[in-house]
């Protein structure tokens, strides 16, 4: 197999595993998790179950790989608006604005999507103890951004509040406000107390 052939074929695979990916978010937010299958997956991305198995070995791998991509694509966003902050002083609140705030079609996706698997989670205790891990490291991951976006502006986490406690405010409050807005009970906290809590000078 020449180099040629061999990017060509991985390149072929990435496709293959991103609209598999894709059509697992399409059918996870329709049917729910429990209720998809393998061939659901696989109609909705066009391919055979032979596609399916040659890029993950059950449904559970597929949703931990979704899982993984939509949090990498989540912090990738997060750390352009922290990026982008730097030289807008007075949007310093932006970051956690976005972490908190934001409430639009593909949020509620994903937190429909996110949500089910969840439930799912909690009745099979392996797939919460995986479900912890990834947990884990995204909140390591909004931490450190969290820290170093105050960090930069002379600010920092309020005593007694580490990486870890501040990504679990700030996933509280965008998740507990995304549940609010669903059940229209009331409108998307803002960003102010989380702040006020997170930061001092």
């Amino acid at each position: 197999m020449t180099t040629t052939e061999s990017t060509a074929g991985k390149r072929s695979r990435a496709n293959t595993r991103a609209r598999l990916l894709e059509a697992a978010y399409r059918v996870f937010a329709e049917k729910g998790f429990a209720a998809s299958t393998i061939e659901d997956v696989c109609e909705a991305a066009g391919f055979t179950r032979g596609a399916f198995y040659s890029n993950f070995a059950s449904m559970n791998e597929l949703f931990f790989a979704l899982w993984r991509h939509r949090n990498d694509a989540f912090v990738a966003w997060l750390a352009d608006i922290a990026a982008a902050a730097r030289d807008e002083p007075r949007r310093a609140d932006r970051l956690l604005e976005a972490m908190t705030t934001t409430v639009d079609d593909e949020s509620r996706t994903w937190f429909l999507v996110n949500t089910d698997f969840l439930l799912h989670a909690l009745r099979h205790p392996e797939l919460a103890a995986e479900l912890a891990v990834h947990r884990r490291r995204l909140r390591q991951r909004l931490g450190t951004l969290v820290a170093d976006h105050l960090d930069r502006r002379g600010r920092h986490l309020a005593p007694g509040i580490g990486a870890d406690l501040a990504a679990r405010l700030v996933l509280a409050v965008s998740e507990g406000g995304l549940h609010q807005v669903l059940g229209q009970v009331v409108v998307a906290p803002g960003s102010g107390r989380v702040r006020t809590l997170l930061a001092r000078d």
